[in-house]
């Protein structure tokens, strides 16, 4: 009987030393070192996405007559990334993936219809084709609740994503802003607005990050500047000039604010449920580049993903952010030293892309931020 006992606490205490082992890992499987090697919290979470057209192969295993091309005839083009070139021979970045349509009528018109690829809300429709490059297209925001470990600098319960069709033939009859949506609802028919070539209609498709949730401050005081800028420059030219027209104004959901995530790795990692983990990808994008700037208030972006702030919680004075060559922010720091202009801290220049989104540049050996990287790196940083 002694013997028996003892065979059994033996045994509890094995199984207990297991359990404990377990809950060291899953306590640390979802964290990620810092550049000081400590460990920091990092969301795991996952959603279920679903293909948003007939096309169900979108993991990139396939692309002819399933993405659609530029007009150069190369499926690839429609894919994620640095797949197009500009009219200077560098790569352009494309923010999403071009899907082809599956169905045409008799005149050519794509019959495709395009559905919500998860369950969220409604939060923007741009009905008329001529105010966005993106012609007619729909917004939908998706929550993930973040488990309450990863909580430890702010207290959000659940973070934000988005998904985006655009170029659209039709939004669907009674879809309304605000209004919760179900995976696989219809938002609209595939098309080929604004003025896209018919034969090359397609449905345009991302599912990101959102820069700031204060963009349309943001924008609305670009706009201001830019005004003024024109008006100064009126007085001192002889011939009148037509006052620049304002841009349209999409509050948040406007591309600039918008960062999109490569959809085929996304639908390539889900799993039998079709559940994607969005930070798990987001932890396996290589560094582009690393910069520090000041910044007197946690930046935005960090309270709605506070996943990704690593280290000690935010404190006023000079930040490090790592980006992708997209110009995703994968994750933020404090960051010690002083100044106030932005500094480029390291570059890795074998990425293919870390100059195709335009948001930095070399000159003399010398690394900085473009005009544009200046305005994205001003949208992230924003408050009012």
């Amino acid at each position: 009987m002694d013997n028996q006992r003892s065979i059994q606490n033996q045994m509890a205490a094995i199984l207990k030393g297991i359990i404990a082992a377990l809950v060291v890992f899953t306590a640390t499987a979802g964290r990620a070192q810092t550049s000081e090697g400590g460990l920091v919290p990092f969301v795991l979470e996952s959603f279920r996405l679903a293909v948003p057209t007939g096309q169900l192969t979108l993991d990139g295993s396939v692309v002819s007559n399933v993405f659609m091309h530029t007009g150069s005839g190369d499926p690839r083009n429609g894919l994620y990334g640095f797949t197009r070139l500009a009219n200077d021979g560098k790569p352009r970045f494309h923010e999403g993936i071009d899907i082809a349509p599956l169905k045409r009528d008799k005149r050519n018109v794509p019959l495709d219809d395009v559905r919500a690829a998860a369950n969220g809300e409604v939060v923007y429709i741009n009905g008329v084709p001529g105010r966005s490059n993106y012609g007619r297209y729909v917004v939908l925001s998706h929550t993930i609740p973040l488990p309450r470990e990863s909580n430890t600098l702010y207290s959000a319960t659940q973070t934000q994503i988005y998904t985006l069709y655009s170029h659209l033939a039709s939004i669907a009859s009674g879809l309304k802003t605000g209004q919760s949506i179900s995976s696989g609802t219809v938002v609209g028919r595939l098309g080929n607005s604004p003025d896209i070539p018919l034969a090359r209609a397609h449905l345009h498709f991302e599912c990101g990050l959102i820069q700031n949730s204060e963009f349309r401050r943001w924008f609305q005081m670009d706009a201001a500047r830019a005004k003024a800028l024109a008006e100064k420059t009126a007085k001192h030219t002889p011939k009148p000039r037509v006052p620049p027209t304002p841009p349209p104004d999409h509050g948040m959901w406007n591309g600039q604010n918008l960062m999109g995530l490569n959809p085929c790795e996304l639908f390539a990692m889900r799993d039998e449920e079709q559940t994607a983990d969005i930070f798990r990808h987001i932890s396996m994008q290589p560094i582009a580049f690393s910069i520090a700037c000041e910044s007197r208030q946690i930046p935005d972006y960090f309270r709605r993903y506070p996943n990704l702030w690593f280290g000690p919680p935010f404190r006023p004075g000079l930040i490090r952010l790592d980006v992708d060559e997209t110009g995703v922010v994968l994750r933020g720091s404090n960051h010690s030293g002083a100044g106030e202009d932005a500094v480029i801290l390291g570059v890795d220049d074998t990425l293919p892309g870390v100059e195709g989104r335009r948001l930095i540049s070399r000159t003399n050996d010398r690394w900085q931020l473009t005009s544009s990287g200046k305005d994205w790196l001003e949208i992230f940083l924003f408050h009012p």
